[in-house]
């Protein structure tokens, strides 16, 4: 919702769906700092490829649709229409990271995919089932075989950052609930689960680099 401004103060390009792209165009970011997502096909930036996974928003989402002209702000949380949804896969050649941002799960969609570490989106994972969640972490974490990971999208944005972080209503996620069940899977499984704090650099795991330079 606010690429535009991230970019704009940045001086970032923006890759995204149509519907991110007509945001960032209502900040008059001009085309050429404008890329169109292609799903499954690596993109290179420096040392980092990225590779994009049409994944499912969670199961309950609000607002669907396209956004096809520019967003102009201020504007209605409606007006913020979703259509795809997103996961990511940044490789390195320290390590990988795969981004599942909403919580929810194609079965099989990362078979064949390594991570080190998962930024794991929750949001609303505390008001699905047990079943549903061990399901969730079993697509995502054991099968990427990430020994980290990073809850995401748990904390209440309706707050500015000037603000500590806090969990949504629990009208909206029970985020006791969540962390429980995955604290327990990862117990199960031998992975650390840590939260991120808001402006403190988190290391990430690293793969082992040997003399010659070959991990």
């Amino acid at each position: 919702m606010d690429v535009g401004v991230v970019a704009r103060k940045t001086n970032a390009k923006v890759v995204g769906s149509a519907s991110t792209l007509s945001i960032a165009r209502g900040e008059d970011l001009a085309d050429d700092r404008l890329m169109a997502l292609q799903v499954g096909e690596p993109s290179r930036f420096g040392d980092f490829k990225v590779t994009a996974y049409e994944t499912p928003h969670s199961p309950t989402p609000v607002f669907l649709g396209s956004i096809t002209e520019p967003l102009v702000p201020p504007a209605k949380l409606s007006a913020y229409k979703m259509a795809e949804n997103y996961s990511f896969l940044v490789e390195h050649p320290l390590g990988r990271v795969l981004i599942v941002p909403s919580a929810n799960y194609t079965p099989g969609m990362f078979a064949g995919v390594r991570a080190d570490v998962v930024l794991l989106g929750i949001g609303s994972l505390g008001k699905q089932s047990e079943a549903f969640a061990e399901a969730y972490w079993d697509e995502t974490v054991r099968q990427s075989g990430a020994r980290l990971v990073l809850p995401i999208h748990w904390d209440d944005f309706g707050r500015g950052l000037e603000e500590p972080l806090v969990p949504m209503p629990y009208a909206l996620d029970d985020f006791d609930t969540s962390m429980a069940r995955l604290h327990g899977l990862a117990t199960r499984d031998g992975v650390t689960v840590s939260l991120l704090l808001a402006f403190d650099p988190t290391f990430l795991p690293m793969q082992t680099i040997r003399v010659d330079g070959r991990p």
